[in-house]
């Protein structure tokens, strides 16, 4: 297995690992980057390590902090 970062865009780079059932990633995203909006077939978790990431889950948006978790059930956007 390989854990080698991965530039997607001039403001995200990710790492991952996949299994049959279950995808563990680690991004970095740059200051003011946005991600599109997208779904998951399985749920998500997400951990803020550093910084504030806004989120906008099944119509919610709200801000997370460096140490807060967010859960995104299966098929969110």
């Amino acid at each position: 297995m390989t854990w080698q970062w991965e530039k997607l865009n001039d403001c995200v780079e990710r790492r991952f690992f996949s299994g049959e059932r279950l995808t563990v990633a680690q991004f970095r995203l740059k200051a003011g980057c946005v991600v599109q909006r997208h779904s998951h077939p399985q749920e998500q978790i997400a951990i803020v390590l550093e910084g504030l990431l806004e989120f906008e889950v099944g119509g919610r948006r709200f801000t997370a902090a460096a140490g807060d978790v967010v859960q995104v059930p299966q098929g969110k956007r």
